[in-house]
Formats: C-alpha cells, structure tokens, sequence
C-alpha cells in the first residue's frame, strides 16, 4: 500500500511538473535563463563575432561613403542615445553601433 502511494503521488508530480513546470519556472525568472542558455550554445556563430567592413558600418550609422570624423561621432552619439541598453535597448544593437564606429575611425 505505501508502494502504491508513492508511485501515485511521483507520478502526479511529475504530470504536475509537466503541466506547469513551464510557467512556474517562468515565474521565477530561470525559463528566461534557460532559453538564453539554450540558444546561446545552438550557435556556432553569434553575430557579434562577425567582422564589419566599411560598407556595413556606414549603412548600420546611416552616414555617407565621406563622411567626416564629426559626422560619424554625431551619428553614433544620436543612436546609442536611442538604443543603449540602459535605456531599454538592445545589447546587440549597442554593439553593432559601436563597431561601426570603430571600423570607421579606425583609420
């Protein structure tokens, strides 16, 4: 009789943990983590580890093929001020702005 139980009450746990495993872990916080986890390892590439060349730069801060070492600090400065993740920005984008910069005062 006690054998029985627990495997009733183990096999109601784990359909309980099925059922709502996913929105108590949500509730707490680690589902985000969990996704984060789980795409971060799928990808053999993340985007940030590509290089940008001059073309991608300029299209990414929106500045012309001679544009002057003002107009792409205006440019940055005008994007990050939109998108730094402080502010409810994206991480990724914040990035990319600021590789572009790089890549273009480089020289």
């Amino acid at each position: 009789l006690v054998g029985s139980e627990m495997c009733i009450r183990d096999r109601s746990l784990i359909g309980g943990l099925a059922v709502y495993g996913r929105p108590v872990l949500q509730a707490f916080g680690l589902w985000q983590t969990i996704k984060r986890f789980n795409q971060t390892s799928a990808k053999s590439n993340p985007p940030s580890a590509t290089i940008m060349d001059k073309q991608q730069a300029r299209q990414v801060l929106d500045v012309e093929a001679g544009a002057s070492h003002e107009d792409i600090i205006s440019a940055h400065k005008r994007l990050m001020a939109k998108n730094h993740p402080d502010k409810g920005g994206s991480t990724y984008l914040a990035s990319q702005i600021n590789q572009a910069k790089d890549v273009l005062l480089k020289d």
